[in-house]
């Protein structure tokens, strides 16, 4: 799995169209999550997207510093693609986000926040 994290500002128009489709297939298609998924909180957020060998989005988190959506970091909207289910990706995403937290300041895992924003 390659990863990648990026800005709102960072995103292509590509990406950000990958994981909003993404997003919707698991937690409105798969889920059947009735919540406004697009709630403006992207704008601050980091993405990290993990894309398989064949270049396919395969695995997304969105990653908030303490202070933005709560007191402490958090992490959310985590999820997998079907084709990646399985796989590992799932782990190798949850210890890829939490090390993307712990780089930019927050590391005390006790204090890490799962959320759903």
């Amino acid at each position: 799995m390659k990863w990648i994290k990026k800005t709102f500002a960072e995103l292509s128009t590509a990406e950000l169209y990958d994981i909003l489709a993404l997003r919707s297939a698991v937690f409105v298609v798969e889920q059947h999550c009735n919540y406004r998924d697009m709630d403006y909180n992207d704008q601050k957020a980091h993405h990290l997207m993990g894309f398989d060998e064949q270049g396919r989005l395969s695995a997304y988190t969105r990653l908030f510093p303490a202070g933005v959506t709560f007191d402490m970091a958090s992490i959310g909207r985590v999820l997998t693609a079907a084709h990646a289910r399985g796989t590992g990706a799932g782990k190798e995403l949850m210890q890829a986000s939490i090390d993307a937290v712990e780089k930019h300041g927050e590391k005390d895992r006790s204090r890490l926040a799962r959320s759903f924003t």
